[in-house]
C-alpha cells in the first residue's frame, strides 16, 4: 500500500467516522426526549401499580444514565478515528472505578436501587471524560449551532413534561371510574399524548429540513467512499 493511498484511506475513514458521528448525534437529538420521558413515564406507571415498589426506583435510577448510556459509543468514535484508544479507555476506567465504589458505598443503604444508582453515575463520568478530552484536543467544537440545538433540545423536554402532566392530570379526572384496565388505558393515553406533542415540538423547533438531513447524512458517509 503507497503512502498515498494510505493517506487517502486514512482522510476517507475520518471523514465517514465524522458523519457517522454527525447522524447519530441527531438522531440522539430526535429520539433522546422521547426515550427518557417515556421511561419517565413508565416509571411512575409502575409507581402508580406498585405503591413506590423497588421495582419502580430502579427503573428510575437507571434513567438518570440513560444519555450517557446512548450517546458514549458517537463520543468516542471521533478518537477511534485517529486510532486513540487509549483516551476512551482512560475514561472509561475512571468511570468504571467510581462505579463500583459507589455500589460497594450504596448498596447496603439502597440496595438494588444504588447499585442502578452507582451504574448511572459512572456511565456520565465517562461521557463527561470523553468530552473533556475531545474539547481539549480540538476534536469537538461548541459552536453556535451545536448550541442552538441544545437549547432546542432543552425546550423539547419542557414542553414535553408539561404535556406529560397535563395529560396526567386528566387521566385521573377522566378515568377515575373505570374498574378495569384503567391503569392500562391511561398508559396507553400518555403515550399518545407524548408522540404527539413531542413530533410537533421537533417539527417546529427544528423543521422539516432537519428531520430530511438525517436520511441525506445516512447516504453520505457512503458517496464519500
Amino acid at each position: 500500500m503507497t503512502p498515498v493511498f494510505r493517506y487517502g484511506h486514512a482522510r476517507a475513514r475520518l471523514l465517514v467516522a465524522w458523519r457517522n458521528r454527525a447522524l447519530s448525534l441527531k438522531a440522539i437529538a430526535f429520539g433522546l426526549v422521547g426515550v427518557v420521558n417515556t421511561a419517565v413515564d413508565y416509571c411512575v406507571f409502575l409507581l402508580a401499580r406498585a405503591a413506590f415498589d423497588s421495582s419502580a426506583a430502579t427503573l428510575a435510577a437507571y434513567a438518570v444514565g440513560l444519555i450517557p448510556f446512548v450517546t458514549i459509543r458517537s463520543a468516542v468514535a471521533t478518537f477511534y478515528a485517529r486510532k486513540d484508544t487509549a483516551t476512551p479507555v482512560k475514561a472509561s476506567l475512571t468511570g468504571l472505578t467510581v462505579n463500583v465504589l459507589l455500589k460497594v458505598l450504596l448498596m447496603g443503604s439502597l440496595a438494588q436501587i444504588g447499585l442502578a444508582l452507582a451504574t448511572a453515575v459512572g456511565a456520565w463520568i465517562n461521557l463527561l471524560l470523553v468530552l473533556g478530552f475531545a474539547v481539549r484536543a480540538g476534536y469537538l467544537d461548541l459552536d453556535k449551532a451545536l448550541m442552538r440545538s441544545l437549547v432546542k433540545f432543552v425546550v423539547c423536554g419542557v414542553v414535553l413534561s408539561a404535556a406529560f402532566w397535563l395529560a396526567a392530570r386528566f387521566a385521573a379526572i377522566e378515568f377515575a371510574q373505570m374498574k378495569t384496565f384503567r391503569d392500562e388505558i391511561t398508559l396507553v393515553w400518555l403515550i399518545a399524548v407524548g408522540a404527539f406533542v413531542y413530533g410537533v415540538t421537533v417539527l417546529l423547533l427544528f423543521g422539516r429540513g432537519w428531520i430530511f438531513s438525517l436520511v441525506r447524512d445516512r447516504q453520505a458517509p457512503r458517496q464519500a467512499l
